[in-house]
């Protein structure tokens, strides 16, 4: 087995953790109808265990192993949590060469630290751990390992997880590190997570196994050979410690610059993207139903989405639903949308709209020559263009804010203001 860059597997993972799929075939979905007052049993002491605690600090091991058409590559990366109620936390990646980096609350400043950039950003602290949780370049960094554990630490564990319409269901007791412990299956509409539950006074999470069985389907149903493991083995727990706040304060290392914001880093134009205050480069796509789209055609007429995509992509099966959305409420106002799909046959475009209720208008960019106009490295990335055909605003990668960032941007050019001014 080859070993893979840890940065670039774990980098990779991000998309396929971001859009977590349910678990058909898998240990939950066989276990017996039984055990539904053990299940019940376990979450409660793990809700009332970890909601009782002052402060908490943990070593997260994630190990990856990817196997696409006989090649097989495996990855393990090392993260260090902490928190302390109401509004301490500290995430920190461990030897991660030059990526990786550092988010952190100290109850007054939250900082995020982006090493590969050599640069940080920050902020007054947000008033409780449910919103540092929620924190977009959090989810990036940790490789989602946050966003696993970080359900433990919110206000209820399980239903992070499973949501309004989950299910959860108990699984037997298995060894773990020589130690029993229980097994439970927490089951959502978009994610299903396997929790090793420490049998005893003190119910400790110690394993977290994510369930790619849905995203694997997809792949295979597409003829690929792909398999694929995702495990987050969590040791060395430090339970009310007494942190000190200087455990959670964030020191930049010498030669790191301070910026007021990654998605406006500091630049001699004012700091956009390069794309905005330019003329959008004009194009002609087919459509996927059928003829053919012209951006010039919206000129002097129209504000246009364009947001490049594709069905393997989680975090662009995330935003999908919330730019069609926004778009559907803004289509008689003056706003086109069309969902720019990256290198991919119809017929599987076809099946994901199908799969997932969508109306879009999707453009076949057959061969990525338009998202290289665009300037596209990762996808999903979200364009929005005036009527006069300039770039104003551009989004990469997806964020849980990216509706009420999309909503006023569309009602400030609607209004006739500049974003790129």
């Amino acid at each position: 087995m080859t070993r893979s860059n840890p940065s670039t597997l774990a980098w990779a993972l991000v998309a396929i953790i971001s859009g977590w799929g349910a678990m058909p075939g898998s240990a939950a979905e066989v276990a017996a109808d039984g055990g539904k007052d053990q299940a019940a049993q376990v979450l409660e002491s793990v809700a009332r265990f970890y909601g009782e605690r002052k402060d908490l600090s943990v070593t997260a091991v994630m190990k990856a192993h990817y196997e696409a058409q006989g090649r097989k590559r495996s990855a393990e990366r090392r993260f260090q949590i902490a928190m302390q109620r109401p509004n301490r936390f500290r995430f920190a990646t461990v030897d991660a060469g030059d990526g990786g980096g550092v988010v952190s609350s100290d109850g007054e400043k939250f900082s995020v630290f982006l090493r590969r950039l050599g640069k940080y950003t920050e902020a007054d602290s947000p008033g409780d751990l449910e919103k540092i949780l929620q924190d977009r370049f959090l989810l990036v960094l940790s490789s989602g390992s946050a966003r696993a554990i970080g359900a433990l630490l919110r206000a209820d564990p399980a239903g992070a997880v499973v949501g309004k319409s989950g299910e959860v269901r108990y699984l037997g007791r298995e060894t773990l590190a020589g130690q029993p412990h229980h097994r439970l299956a927490l089951r959502g509409e978009d994610e299903a997570v396997i929790w090793w539950v420490s049998a005893g006074d003190r119910p400790l999470v110690h394993r977290i196994e994510i369930d790619l069985s849905a995203r694997l389907k997809a792949a295979r149903a597409a003829g690929q050979k792909l398999n694929m493991s995702l495990v987050y083995d969590l040791v060395d727990w430090k339970i009310d410690a007494g942190l000190e706040k200087a455990a959670f304060a964030f020191k930049p290392p010498e030669a790191v610059k301070k910026v007021a914001s990654f998605d406006r880093p500091a630049g001699p134009a004012g700091g956009a993207h390069t794309l905005v205050g330019k003329p959008a480069a004009d194009f002609s796509l087919p459509r996927l139903e059928g003829g053919e789209a012209k951006l010039a055609a919206h000129r002097d007429q129209q504000v246009v989405i364009l947001d490049f995509w594709a069905t393997w992509c989680g975090p662009c099966v995330r935003a999908m639903p919330i730019l069609a959305d926004v778009a559907d409420g803004y289509r008689d106002k003056g706003v086109v949308f069309y969902a720019v799909n990256q290198k991919e046959a119809p017929e599987k475009i076809n099946q994901f709209l199908q799969r997932s209720g969508l109306d879009l208008t999707v453009l076949l960019d057959r061969d990525g020559a338009v998202a290289r106009a665009y300037g596209v490295r990762g996808i999903p990335q979200t364009v929005i263009i005036d009527r006069e055909g300039t770039v104003q605003a551009v989004h990469v990668g997806f964020s849980p804010d990216l509706k009420q960032k999309l909503i006023g941007e569309l009602d400030a050019l609607l209004a006739g203001k500049k974003l790129a001014e």
